[in-house]
């Protein structure tokens, strides 16, 4: 997750929106991976987010 948040860092460099929108799409996809390897759904991060 480090490596693609630091691309996302990168990317946000570049005047190109598209390089953004593929390096947030691929840091979702990561870390849509590892909300499945902890048992967390979309709905349990939509709370945490709305208590912020």
């Amino acid at each position: 997750m480090g490596e693609e948040a630091t691309e996302i860092v990168i990317a946000a460099k570049n005047p190109n929106p598209e390089e953004v929108k593929y390096e947030i799409s691929d840091f979702l996809y990561h870390m849509m991976v590892l909300m499945a390897v902890k048992g967390l759904s979309w709905e349990e991060i939509m709370e945490e987010l709305a208590n912020r």
